[in-house]
């Protein structure tokens, strides 16, 4: 047994997903592309150890590939079940990031993100942040919910403020950015 988990730790060390799922481990990537999530809510019932946060060939977590999938049931039930919010995939991507921009990206999945402890002034290896991904994406309800964060950083709000100008249609979101500015630079001021 030493043996095997000599060559696990080495194949994962350069990079190499391994699926232990016949070997009595849960394979929580597929139950979230099955979108199983009574399964998982059985296991926090029942106090099962489940290591959250395994990971894929590309270092994204469970909870990265729920949030991408705008799944806010199965996010709050990896989380309960011990998901780290803030772990970051090869692109430095954070569970946010993901659930941030994509097209089944939903605010009720970035609140659940944010109740959880998210942090919302990271950037991914591009330098995006969710707030300038989900601005460029035109998710109007998402960039709202980000603002009401205040330790997001000034910059960041001006970069996003960039990003929907690149895009088209993004005028909801352009005077949303615009007011916050004003308005956080009016109470720096007093």
């Amino acid at each position: 047994m030493k043996k095997i988990n000599k060559i696990v730790v080495a194949v994962v060390a350069v990079g190499c997903a391994i699926s232990l799922y016949g070997m009595g481990q849960v394979d929580l990537f597929q139950l979230v592309e099955n979108n199983d999530v009574d399964q998982i809510e059985q296991y926090i019932a029942d106090n099962r150890k489940v290591n959250a946060d395994v990971r894929n060939q590309f270092q994204e977590t469970p909870l990265m590939e729920a949030a991408n999938g705008g799944q806010t049931r199965m996010v709050n039930a990896l989380i309960a079940l011990g998901a780290s919010v803030n772990a970051r995939d090869v692109d430095r991507n954070t569970a946010l990031i993901l659930g941030a921009r994509g097209e089944q990206a939903n605010v009720e999945t970035v609140k659940a993100l944010l109740g959880a402890g998210a942090a919302v002034n990271v950037p991914n290896r591009n330098g995006d942040t969710p707030i300038a991904l989900a601005a460029r994406a035109g998710k109007t309800a998402i960039v709202r919910e980000l603002l009401k964060k205040k330790e997001l950083g000034l910059g960041w709000i001006k970069e996003a403020l960039i990003q929907a100008r690149r895009s088209p249609r993004r005028r909801d979101i352009i005077n949303l950015l615009q007011a916050e500015i004003l308005e956080r630079k009016r109470l720096k001021r007093t």
